[in-house]
């Protein structure tokens, strides 16, 4: 009887494009770029960074006294928040993941959710949820009505968030993938001091473990 030795398959995303193999790889996604926004324990330092317009815009909302709340999301109670930026995404035309993705996060690591409301906290002007994990927390999802853009809610939600995870050993905010078709949106990040980093493309590996040490091993900081 002929023995055949099993096929291993490892899905990796390497830090540079010299790091794969390139026999055996198969390319599944294409590579991208995502905004990454460094926090500072001095506050400062991270006024510094802003964009002039984008500054002033945080400043007026704060000087407007718009209250601002923030408290791990809440799986049963939120809902009907989670239901508004669906709606939202309809409108727009883009995509997000599923709810039961948030909703499941949340009832895993309650304490990994953190959601930012802007006005009555029973029926906020804007919302900014994000997700921790490890050093750096992720912008997840977001909702804002007229009132709250006109009151540039998000301006003064982001710089909330940026505060309070500076605070509590985060390093930096993943405000999301770069939008060519929504400047408005990429240039919101890059104004609140964010800087674009690349994306390799994630590919299938058809090869053994051995030949991964290299990419294992790896110290070099993204």
């Amino acid at each position: 009887m002929s023995r055949f030795s099993p096929l291993t398959l490892w899905l990796i995303a390497p830090d540079q494009p010299d790091d794969l193999p390139l026999s055996g790889a198969y390319r599944l996604t294409q590579p991208g770029s995502e905004h990454i926004l460094p926090l500072s324990s001095d506050g400062d330092v991270m006024l510094a960074a802003m964009q002039g317009k984008w500054r002033n815009r945080m400043r007026r909302a704060a000087r407007d006294t718009l209250p601002i709340h923030h408290r791990a999301l809440d799986p049963l109670r939120d809902k009907p928040l989670l239901d508004l930026e669906i709606s939202q995404r309809r409108q727009r035309g883009y995509r997000a993941l599923p709810t039961a993705f948030t909703l499941a996060w949340a009832r895993a690591a309650p304490g990994a959710t953190r959601l930012f409301l802007a006005g009555d906290p029973s029926n906020p002007l804007a919302y900014m949820l994000f997700l921790r994990h490890g050093s750096m927390a992720s912008y997840h999802l977001g909702w804002s009505s007229p009132a709250g853009r006109h009151a540039c809610a998000h301006n003064l939600l982001l710089w909330t968030a940026m505060t309070h995870y500076s605070a509590t050993q985060v390093t930096h905010l993943n405000l999301g993938p770069s939008t060519p078709a929504n400047q408005g949106l990429d240039h919101f990040k890059t104004g609140a001091g964010a800087q674009i980093r690349r994306i390799e493309p994630t590919y299938l590996l058809t090869r053994g473990p051995s030949t991964l040490l290299p990419l294992a091993f790896r110290r070099d900081p993204v």
